[in-house]
């Protein structure tokens, strides 16, 4: 069995881009998402300045949400031979170094605060949070049980609020309580999928999961759906600068048949919230038109 002492001292394989592309995790930029909600619903999809720096917003997440995969991977090289879907990772396969790994990563935080700064102070700030979290994250909250999950909505959280202060606009409440209810739903629904694939205490799994159990973690993806469904439907009713006569309601079917479906998917094998989204057409086709009513409402309805 590989240890942390190997997989440092062993031979170093030259610098590959494609394994570190691989590390970087960019199938999970699809989380980054998030960082353009503001932008949508706050009115200004058609105003070009904000576009463009929503955009400048969701690339420097992306560059620091990999380096912290990256870091993430370094931490758990060793841990991660024995996990039937990480070990084909490049830093536990051997197939990109850990100091490569580390300068690559370092790279990419750099980059990602660099651009940040053309975004303004306030910008810069939460980025670093968000880098700050995600490093406290890989090495210490990830093996707690409870605080693994809080920690991921916080980083949900900031990027959502990232968002709202890149095109210089208040973050909703509407939007900060649906993305904390939203991000509890997805990593529960992957710890369910991790518990099922290991138990408690099989090799490879990861510590935090000693904390939970079937029962609870059944219970916890029930409360968080309902929560999130009843969230959205107050403000498909509450919310102020929506279309009138409650015109909004029509969304909320799609909001509901997403959670059920992504539920069910939430099963041994699934190896993390993209991966159930990107692998199932239903869901995907749910989420589309749910999409494209909500903006033909927003934009064309009001």
């Amino acid at each position: 069995m590989a240890d942390a002492t190997s997989l440092i001292t062993r031979p170093r394989p030259a610098f590959g881009l494609q394994a570190a592309i691989a590390t970087a995790r960019p199938r999970q930029w699809l989380k980054n998402g998030l960082v353009l909600a503001a932008l949508v619903y706050a009115g200004r999809l058609t105003t070009t300045g904000d576009v463009a720096r929503a955009g400048l917003a969701f690339l420097v997440f992306c560059l620091i949400s990999s380096s912290g995969y990256v870091l993430n991977d370094v931490v758990d090289a060793a841990s991660d031979t024995n996990h039937p879907f990480k070990r084909s990772r490049p830093i536990p396969a051997g197939t990109l170094g850990t100091r490569e790994a580390l300068i690559f990563g370092s790279s990419m935080a750099l980059a990602g605060l660099a651009v940040a700064l053309a975004l303004g102070p306030a910008f810069e700030a939460v980025s670093a949070a968000y880098l700050a979290l995600s490093a406290l994250y890989s090495v210490i909250l990830k093996h707690r049980a409870g605080l693994d999950i809080l920690t991921i909505c916080g980083l949900f959280e900031l990027r959502a609020l990232a968002g709202a202060v890149a095109i210089g606009v208040a973050e909703s409440i509407w939007l900060a309580v649906m993305t904390a209810l939203l991000a509890a739903f997805l990593v529960v629904g992957k710890r369910r999928a991790e518990l099922g694939v290991f138990g408690l205490n099989s090799a490879g799994a990861r510590r935090s999961l000693q904390g939970y159990s079937t029962v609870i973690l059944d219970g916890l993806t029930a409360v968080v759906a309902v929560g999130a469904a009843a969230c959205y439907c107050a403000y498909c009713l509450l919310a102020r600068g929506l279309p009138p006569h409650h015109l909004m309601l029509p969304t909320l079917p799609f909001v509901v048949v997403g959670l059920a479906r992504y539920a069910r998917l939430t099963g041994p094998g699934m190896r993390g919230p993209e991966d159930g989204f990107l692998r199932d057409r239903l869901l995907l086709i749910d989420v589309a038109m749910w999409a494209v009513l909500t903006a033909g409402l927003l934009y064309w309805a009001r």
